[in-house]
C-alpha cells in the first residue's frame, strides 16, 4: 500500500491530530528619518524572506523625515496588498530614533519584536532562522541575538569582523549569563525581544539619548529576567551598513558634547544605582558591558578623527568624574580578568587608576628595538619609581628618557616613562626593587638586513675596504700584476 505526504515549507512542522503547525509571530519596527536612498534595499530584503514557521509584521515609523521615506514605504505597502506581510506606516513629528521606536513598539502585535535600522538589510533566511530557533531551542531565551555582518559601502564588500562575533562560533544555542557573563549583546537592531516582557516591565528606549541607547535597552530587557538567557542564531545574518558618507549617528557621536554625558547621566548611572540596591548587586554581565563601552570610549581618544576635541578641559574632567563613578560599581578582578575582547594594557591600568586601585608595581615592556638601541616603557602613578638597568649582566645608564601623560580626556593620574638603552640580548630592569628580565633576542630579519647594509656602508669607508677593493679597480684600468714565481 503506497502512501503520500503533503509537502510543507522548510522548518514548518506538519499538521497532526494534535493541531496545526506551530508558528511564531515576528514584528520588525523600523524608525525612519532621511533614509530614502537606503530604504529600497531594506524593502527588497524583506520581500526576499523565504517562507518559514513565522508570520511577519512590519511597523514603519516616519519620524518627521524631510525626504520621501514615508512615500517610498507607502508605495511599497500598496504594491504588496494582499501580501503575506502585515505592514503599516505610522507618521509622527520628529522625536528622535528612540521616540520613533517606542511609538512603533506600541503598535506591534506579534510575539517577538526587533528594531532593524532602515539603512541595513536582512539575509533571505533571516526571519526563518530566528523562527526555527525559537520553536526548537529558544523557549527559554530572554532575548535572541542575530549575526551582525558589516557591509562596507565604500568598498562594496562584507566584513565579518565584529568584536563580539565569538558568540556564534558554537552554533545556534542559548547561553545563561549567570554562568557565561562575557557573552554580550549591544545592538537592539540585530536583537529580538519578547513583547510580553517589554510590556510587563515597561521597558522603553531612552528618548533624547543618542549614544548607548541600544545597549541600555538590551540591558533593561535582560535585567527584567531573574536568570537572563541569551539566544544566539548564527544563520540569521543581519547586514549592518557602514555608510560611505560617514554621516550616521555612530560616525558623528564625537561631534556632540551631550553624547559624552547623557550616556552616563540618563543611562548607566541611574541603572547602576538601581541594580546596586537589588539583591545580588550589579550583575557581572552588566559590569562587562560597562567595561566594553569604556574600552571603546577610551580607544576613540587615540585617533585624531574620533577624539573628543569638542570638549573643554572642564568638560573632559567631568567625563572622567563620571567614568570614576561608573567604575565604583565594577570589581577590580573583572578589570584585570576582562575577557570579552582584548583590552589594551594602558587602558586597563588607566581604569584601575581612575578607580583608585593602581597597579602596585609598574612593569616594563619592550616597546622598540633597533640595531644600536632598545626602548622600554612602563606606566606609573604618583612619583616615578627608582629605576636601574643592566645589559647582559652589566649596569648601564639610559641614553635618554622621557615622561608623558597618557592623553585620555586630559587625565593626569597615569603616566608613561619611556627609556632608551644600548642594544643587547638580555636586559634587566629593576623598578622600586622589583627586578624583571627582558630578552631582546635576535633582530627580526628585516631589521637584521638593515643592520647588515649599515655595516657594509660603514665598512666601505675604511682603509681596509679600500685596500681590498684596490686590485679590482687597477685591473679595470688595464693595470696588471706579474705573478710571483715559485720559490721567489
Amino acid at each position: 500500500m503506497s502512501t503520500t505526504s503533503t509537502p510543507v515549507e522548510p522548518g514548518v512542522r506538519p499538521a497532526t491530530e494534535a493541531g496545526p503547525p506551530r508558528t511564531v509571530g515576528l514584528t520588525l519596527v523600523i524608525a525612519m528619518y532621511d533614509v530614502q536612498r537606503y530604504l529600497p534595499e531594506l524593502l527588497d530584503s524583506i520581500d526576499a524572506q523565504v517562507p518559514g514557521p513565522y508570520s511577519l509584521q512590519c511597523v514603519f515609523v516616519d519620524d518627521g523625515s524631510p525626504d520621501r521615506s514615508a512615500d517610498v514605504v507607502e508605495e511599497w505597502i500598496a504594491r504588496r496588498k494582499p501580501a503575506a506581510v502585515d505592514a503599516l506606516l505610522v507618521r509622527q513629528a520628529n522625536a528622535g530614533v528612540s521616540g520613533a521606536r517606542n511609538r512603533g513598539m506600541a503598535a506591534a502585535t506579534n510575539e517577538w519584536i526587533a528594531f532593524p535600522d532602515p539603512d541595513d538589510a536582512l539575509d533571505p533566511r533571516y526571519c526563518a532562522e530566528v523562527a526555527e530557533f525559537l520553536l526548537t531551542k529558544g523557549e527559554t531565551a530572554t532575548i535572541v541575538a542575530t549575526n551582525l555582518i558589516k557591509y562596507i559601502e565604500a568598498e562594496d564588500r562584507l566584513l565579518d569582523n565584529h568584536s563580539l562575533r565569538f558568540k556564534f562560533q558554537d552554533g545556534a544555542r542559548t547561553v545563561r549569563l549567570s554562568t557565561e557573563p562575557h557573552y554580550l549583546q549591544m545592538s537592539a537592531s540585530s536583537t529580538f525581544f519578547r513583547r510580553e516582557d517589554l510590556e510587563r516591565s515597561g521597558i522603553a528606549f531612552i528618548e533624547g539619548l543618542h549614544a548607548s541607547e541600544d545597549a541600555l535597552f538590551v540591558a533593561e530587557a535582560l535585567a527584567s529576567s531573574p536568570d537572563p538567557v541569551l539566544g544566539v542564531v548564527p544563520g540569521a545574518i543581519y547586514r549592518y551598513r557602514k555608510r560611505a558618507s560617514r554621516d550616521s549617528t555612530v560616525d558623528r557621536y564625537h561631534t556632540s558634547v551631550s553624547t559624552y554625558f547623557d550616556r552616563f547621566d540618563l543611562g548607566y548611572l541611574p541603572r547602576l544605582d538601581r541594580f546596586a540596591a537589588e539583591p545580588g548587586g550589579v550583575p557581572e554581565w552588566f559590569q562587562n558591558q560597562l567595561l566594553y563601552e569604556l574600552k571603546w570610549l577610551f580607544l576613540a581618544e587615540r585617533k585624531a578623527s574620533t577624539k573628543a576635541a569638542i570638549l573643554s578641559p572642564d568638560q573632559q574632567r567631568a567625563v572622567l568624574a563620571r567614568v570614576t563613578q561608573v567604575l565604583s560599581h565594577v570589581d577590580d578582578g573583572l578589570i584585570l580578568g576582562y575577557r570579552v575582547t582584548p583590552l589594551p594594557a594602558e587602558i586597563q591600568q588607566l581604569l584601575l587608576a581612575l578607580k583608585g586601585r593602581p597597579q602596585a608595581k609598574p612593569r616594563a615592556l619592550l616597546t622598540a628595538r633597533g640595531v644600536r638601541r632598545v626602548e622600554v616603557s612602563y606606566l606609573f602613578t604618583g612619583e616615578p619609581p627608582q629605576e636601574e638597568f643592566a645589559l647582559d649582566g652589566r649596569a648601564v645608564e639610559p641614553l635618554d628618557a622621557e615622561v608623558r601623560p597618557l592623553d585620555y580626556f586630559g587625565q593626569e593620574v597615569l603616566r608613561e616613562r619611556r627609556v632608551r638603552l644600548p642594544a643587547g640580548n638580555r636586559l634587566t630592569v629593576r623598578l622600586d626593587g622589583r627586578s624583571q628580565e627582558i630578552r631582546v633576542g635576535p633582530l627580526p630579519r628585516r631589521l637584521a638586513a638593515v643592520a647588515a647594509r649599515g655595516a657594509r656602508r660603514r665598512l666601505s669607508g675604511t682603509l681596509l675596504a679600500r685596500i681590498l677593493r684596490g686590485p679590482r679597480r687597477w685591473v679595470a684600468k688595464g693595470i696588471s700584476f706579474a705573478r710571483p714565481r715559485r720559490g721567489s
